[in-house]
């Protein structure tokens, strides 16, 4: 195992209940998230010597929150919602060429992405009720990406199967 991925969750509810029509509901969860993880929780405890996928705002980005946690133990995630311009490609260069993880997360190709792709050293792909040829599919724009590819929720070993033989590396 690489990574776990740390999510948000407000109450009792399964689902983070974030508003994304509201730029700082999300801010306010991934806040959450870092100040549970770095300050009331047990860091060794719930990752061991994983890391954590944490997934960031275009306003922690563009902020250099990242920057304030320690880069062996973090994956800076980089949500399909994201707002691209020019300041957060800027911003997730420098904090690659200090050593941080990036990933994007629900990959499906847009002509924006391409700048993101050459930064990223993870890609997710969500494979969830996608066939082999689905899934190829989805590979096709990324024959020149160096990093790692990710299938999230694999739901059989057949699925599974696929995407070993398509190249994924984590599952």
């Amino acid at each position: 195992m690489y990574a776990y991925e740390l999510l948000y969750r407000n109450g009792d509810t399964p689902t983070a209940n974030v508003d994304n029509m509201n730029p700082f509901s999300g801010d306010a969860a991934t806040s959450s998230v870092i100040t549970q993880l770095f300050t009331n929780l047990d860091m060794e405890t719930i990752l061991g010597n994983k890391r954590a996928f944490i997934n960031f705002t275009h306003n922690h980005l563009v902020q250099q929150i990242p920057n304030l946690l320690p880069k062996e133990r973090i994956v800076i995630e980089v949500l399909e919602t994201v707002k691209i311009d020019q300041n957060l490609i800027k911003n997730l260069i420098a904090l690659n060429k200090l050593g941080y993880k990036i990933a994007l997360d629900d990959f499906i190709y847009r002509d924006e992405l391409k700048p993101l792709i050459e930064i990223a050293d993870i890609i997710k792909i969500d494979v969830l009720n996608l066939n082999k040829d689905q899934i190829a599919r989805q590979l096709d724009p990324l024959s020149h990406f160096r990093g790692k590819l990710l299938a999230e929720k694999i739901e059989d070993k057949n699925q599974f199967g696929h995407c070993v033989d398509l190249g994924f590396h984590f599952f």
